[in-house]
């Protein structure tokens, strides 16, 4: 991907190349947005409808695209590549957004509480970690919200075998509205309220589970076995319905 997008950039002046952005942890945000300072790598060809907080505010159609953020560790000076797959494109936008919820979907440990709202604060506390690059982004507040700095990566910088690329976002298809979500964390906990356990603690991948209308017929009660519950349950004694 990235080989084809320098190939497309190859006689593209790079603009503000060296102007540091924000890239903000949005916990409200559902994907991830791409300002003017990311370097797009490809366009999918569909957008998406973005609407902010109120209605009275009018929608606006954005790209969705796969694109680089460039990151440069404060203590080592060793420059990286952030991947983001099916970020939404807003060139008008300085900085970037991205959901903590994401990020911890690609499988990154993320801690965005500040280190002066934890007790005894460690390195861990308001940080990125990613484990396979041995790489932990300090994060750093903007007012009160979480950011690390970024900046748009130029062809030299893709083009370097020196920066790592890594990934922001999980590598495949992207859906916040699925419900998958929620139900998982519904599991996570018994009818008392308690951790369920692992075993017992199903994952559930609706995407992947066929809809099967012959299952889901013989799911229903009929009329007939209704109206016989209805007359056990009504001769039933108390004790012999806890039998039962």
């Amino acid at each position: 991907m990235i080989v084809a997008s320098i190939a497309n950039h190859s006689s593209v002046v790079d603009i503000e190349r060296d102007f540091e952005s924000r890239t903000d942890l949005d916990s409200h945000a559902n994907m991830c947005v791409a300002g003017k300072h990311a370097f797009v790598l490809a366009d999918s060809g569909t957008t998406a409808t973005v609407r902010a907080f109120s209605p009275e505010i009018e929608a606006i159609e954005t790209s969705i695209v796969d694109c680089a953020f460039l990151y440069q560790c404060t203590y080592t000076n060793k420059t990286y590549i952030l991947v983001a797959h099916n970020a939404l494109y807003v060139p008008t936008m300085d900085h970037n957004l991205i959901p903590p919820f994401l990020l911890r979907e690609a499988g990154l440990f993320v801690n965005d509480t500040p280190k002066i709202h934890v007790l005894d604060p460690d390195i861990s506390d308001h940080s990125i970690y990613f484990e396979n690059a041995n790489l932990r982004i300090p994060l750093a507040l903007w007012g009160i919200f979480s950011y690390f700095p970024t900046r748009r990566p130029n062809v030299k910088d893709l083009q370097s075998d020196y920066n790592e690329v890594l990934l922001l976002t999980p590598d495949g298809p992207w859906n916040p509205n699925s419900d998958v979500y929620a139900r998982n964390e519904e599991n996570m906990l018994d009818h008392l309220g308690n951790i369920t356990e692992p075993a017992h603690r199903p994952r559930i991948l609706l995407d992947d589970i066929p809809e099967d209308f012959m299952m889901a017929a013989s799911l229903c009660i009929s009329s007939l076995e209704a109206l016989h519950l209805d007359l056990l349950f009504d001769n039933c004694p108390i004790i012999g319905l806890e039998a039962y």
